[in-house]
């Protein structure tokens, strides 16, 4: 949807609403189809994802599969052979203050319409895997893809155009302005992932309808590795050279600090800087090796590459 107006996006929540009212959703079954046409999709058009995703992020087949199609698949099938039972009524306990009624059934109901808001750095995974969990909670939803991933928005809206209809599912492209379009309406869940700064945007958007939200947040300072003196370093290096490197780092939970014991720390920089090698050889010849989103973002690093280039052991070269 290009250039898409206030208008369009409040018609396409009017209507998923109506939609919702109908009580089409409310059946385990017919969600489990909705699933299934969704696993069927992913399957048949994975060569166009993966492509999607290389022009985005410089993904190579087999990472762009592994990291970002595969894992919606699986959450898709374990949603299918789970959800009867997942959405059993169940009963509680209530205490004696609601006496007679000590004992409470409560049934899982879905919220209604929904709003997914999708970042850039997996914008399969993180749009239809968020997808999967709302068509099981039988709810409704807009998909606000990121406009920095366009070949992936654009993959991804085809997709989901060819087997739902707008009125179940539907995807809205563009940047923030759009986004603070969407947040605008009145939806009755949102669903984050980005920053911090942008999740509280989103809250405080939220807070004027009391929309329940889910934020997945990355973080800036977070998220240690610790190398103990008694650990296999060679592993180590191994594992971290791995997950730092999976898509160009651009991950929200990889390591940004590592903690190293002093009586292993020389011999654990040099296995890194092996690992490193092997991993990926030069990352500058390597086609198979991820690119970073933007020019915005490659200028972040190198500026940071720049002014700390006195402490690089490893790499520190761009182009």
């Amino acid at each position: 949807m290009a250039d898409i107006t206030r208008e369009q996006i409040h018609e396409a929540v009017e209507k998923q609403r109506a939609f919702f009212r109908t009580g089409t959703t409310l059946d385990i079954g017919w969600r489990k189809q909705q699933l299934k046409k969704l696993v069927e999709a992913l399957k048949a058009h994975h060569t166009e994802l993966e492509k999607a995703l290389g022009e985005d992020l410089g993904r190579s087949s087999a990472e762009a599969y592994f990291c970002d199609i595969g894992p919606v698949i699986m959450e898709a099938n374990e949603t299918i052979h789970g959800l009867s039972k997942w959405a059993r009524p169940e009963t509680h306990f209530s205490g004696f203050t609601c006496f007679p009624s000590i004992f409470t059934k409560v049934y899982k109901m879905p919220y209604g319409v929904t709003l997914i808001i999708s970042p850039f750095n997996f914008p399969i995974m993180l749009s239809l895997g968020v997808l999967v969990a709302a068509i099981s909670g039988g709810n409704t939803a807009v998909i606000k893809c990121s406009s920095k991933s366009s070949a992936c928005t654009k993959a991804v809206a085809k997709l989901v155009a060819e087997i739902f209809p707008p009125e179940y599912v539907t995807v809205i492209d563009g940047g923030h302005d759009v986004a603070d379009m969407c947040l605008e309406e009145r939806f009755d869940k949102i669903f984050y992932t980005g920053s911090p700064k942008i999740g509280s945007h989103v809250l405080e958007k939220a807070s004027k309808n009391l929309t329940p939200v889910a934020l997945e947040l990355g973080g800036e300072t977070g998220n240690w590795a610790v190398v103990r003196k008694d650990a296999d370093i060679r592993d180590a290096a191994r594992k971290i050279a791995f997950f730092k490197i999976c898509n160009s780092g651009q991950i929200c939970i990889n390591i940004n600090q590592i903690a190293v014991a002093k009586e292993v720390a020389d011999a654990f920089v040099e296995e890194l800087k092996k690992e490193f090698a092997r991993q990926i050889g030069d990352p500058l010849t390597n086609e198979e090796y991820p690119h970073l989103i933007s020019r915005g973002a490659y200028d972040k690093c190198a500026g940071e590459a720049e002014q700390y280039k006195d402490r690089i052991v490893y790499g520190g070269r761009g182009d």
